[in-house]
């Protein structure tokens, strides 16, 4: 690994491991898009009209929040305060569960919310109601849990990975690796999970009883993968992009950006979204990794780029929408 990216891998190690709560810890915060709504987190969190992106309301205004995470009955964030379930129309808070440090955004499945931590915990929470069905604890911060029918994988700072039942809690493997996770373990097709490593590797592992399936070295990954047609698609520490193959790991195409991906990439009609911590936003070509074009100094960004409503739209700190009609889809610049 190149000198620069293990001195960047340290400072965000340092960064986590902090005594304070790493308030100025970046997580991806893509919005949210169902119905006619458009649910945008950051410093509170927003709900706009899908159609018109106007703003219907604001909450939680100030708190350090998560990505959104819609359900049919509720609006789900994680914070540095706790977890919050909101109503979806008022955004009025139906109920909360208060921690002393971060529970992140949850995974959510029939009616359940299940819930990862800096405090090592991992929960199973009533969406309709906040009750804490079960809840165990591990070492170091949990991160967001893959989902796979009747388990979850479940991994952080640790360096394991655990398949644990998701009705009861109960433990069904556990996988040591090399390092801790970058962020979540992703559920890929197949029931398997995708796992990256600080070391830079990249695994593809069986959810049922933790087998690896594959494993490749690369450079350290900023966020997990976001997974298309057969593809990972995610930006290393040292400010790539690449592109992936699901089925062995193999590098297919990588392009250099300007800064570090922020958020997950946005993958539509072939076309792979991008915003960088240089304020950046980038389409490529999702087949060859042809770069369509590129939009510099879009300041104060809290998501990256999506597209709604046949438009390129981001939001920004203070909650303003920025977009364009969507004519990069024939590799046109915004």
């Amino acid at each position: 690994m190149k000198s620069s990216v293990q001195i960047a891998c340290c400072f965000f190690l340092l960064w986590c491991t902090a005594s304070a709560e790493p308030r100025s810890f970046i997580y991806p915060t893509n919005p949210a898009i169902v119905d006619d709504a458009v649910y945008v987190s950051g410093h509170g969190v927003s709900r706009f009209q899908r159609r018109t992106l106007t703003p219907v309301w604001h909450v939680l205004a100030g708190l350090n929040t998560l990505e959104p995470v819609a359900t049919p009955t509720a609006i789900l964030v994680g914070s540095t305060t706790g977890l919050h379930a909101l109503d979806p129309a008022t955004g009025r808070n139906l109920w909360r569960i208060a921690s002393k440090s971060t529970l992140f955004s949850p995974a959510a499945a029939n009616n359940i919310a299940y819930v990862g931590g800096i405090d090592g915990s991992v929960r199973a929470v009533s969406i309709d109601t906040g009750h804490v069905i079960w809840r165990r604890d591990y070492g170091g911060w949990i991160y967001t849990p893959a989902i796979f029918q009747d388990r979850l994988v479940v991994g952080g700072k640790e360096g394991v990975l655990r398949g644990i039942h998701a009705k009861t809690g109960d433990q069904l493997w556990k996988k040591v690796l090399a390092q801790e996770l970058v962020y979540r373990p992703v559920a890929a097709p197949g029931g398997r999970v995708v796992a990256t490593l600080f070391s830079g590797e990249i695994l593809m592992i069986d959810a049922s009883d933790g087998k690896i399936r594959w494993r490749v070295k690369g450079e350290t990954p900023s966020f997990p993968p976001a997974i298309s047609n057969g593809r990972l698609y995610f930006g290393t520490f040292d400010g790539r992009i690449q592109a992936r193959a699901l089925s062995n790991g193999h590098l297919i195409w990588e392009q250099q950006l300007n800064g570090r991906l922020h958020y997950l990439p946005h993958i539509i009609n072939g076309v792979v979204l991008v915003g960088t911590n240089q304020a950046e936003l980038a389409a490529y070509d999702a087949t060859t990794g042809k770069r369509l074009w590129h939009h510099k100094d879009m300041h104060e960004l809290i998501t990256g780029p999506v597209v709604i409503n046949n438009k390129v739209v981001s939001f920004t700190e203070e909650k303003h929408v920025l977009s364009w009609p969507a004519s990069f889809l024939g590799g046109l610049s915004p």
